[in-house]
């Protein structure tokens, strides 16, 4: 599988803190997403956002998505992208 890095163009945001590093991507449909990786966390994590704020209820996920490779996290921000 090829991995869509055109994603990246959506890249709003980058910070590091506390030994992690967090990626936030921004959509036109109103979602995003926040990926970490780091101390600490297997491999990487991934949240719905809502605009700014966790989302918790679309069909993608209830939770924050953890153990992610990087092919998987471009998986689900391709879903969270195609979110109506």
């Amino acid at each position: 599988m090829s991995i869509n890095v055109s994603l990246d163009s959506f890249v709003v945001e980058k910070n590091s803190y506390y030994g992690k590093n967090q990626t936030k991507f921004s959509f036109p449909n109103g979602y995003g997403a926040s990926v970490i990786s780091g101390e600490g966390i297997n491999r990487f994590e991934i949240a719905v956002l809502d605009g700014e704020e966790l989302c918790y209820t679309t069909e993608i996920t209830d939770d924050v998505i953890a153990g992610l490779s990087v092919e998987g996290v471009y998986k689900i921000l391709d879903k969270i992208k195609n979110l109506c």
